[in-house]
């Protein structure tokens, strides 16, 4: 998992049970987007809810307002078989995150 924080925030770090809100944008690493929030924050509970699990381990590293890049390998991401729609077998994952609330 590799991350660069290109905006800071000043609110608070995320932690494992919080309700995290990101903006996102999802590309493959030849850069097609293949999902996004289109500013319409999506919800899920930090450590517990079924997202990929390099998603759940960089928010522990970011506070509310930060905006981040993120390389998320296969073995973090939909592994060996992709997730059956957009996203093919064995991609790595390149994240455009803002980290918008904490509840």
């Amino acid at each position: 998992l590799r991350y660069m924080i290109y905006q800071n925030g000043n609110g608070v770090q995320a932690k494992v049970g919080n309700i995290a809100q990101i903006n996102f944008e999802i590309s493959l690493l030849n850069g097609s987007t293949v999902y996004s929030s289109n500013n319409k924050p999506e919800a899920f509970t930090v450590g517990h809810d079924n997202v990929e699990s390099g998603l759940h381990e960089v928010l522990t590293y970011l506070r509310v307002g930060d905006k981040a890049k993120v390389i998320i390998p296969i073995h973090l991401a939909f592994g060996l078989a992709g997730d059956m729609n957009k996203i093919p077998p064995r991609s790595t994952l390149v994240y455009d995150l803002e980290l918008v609330s904490l509840k």
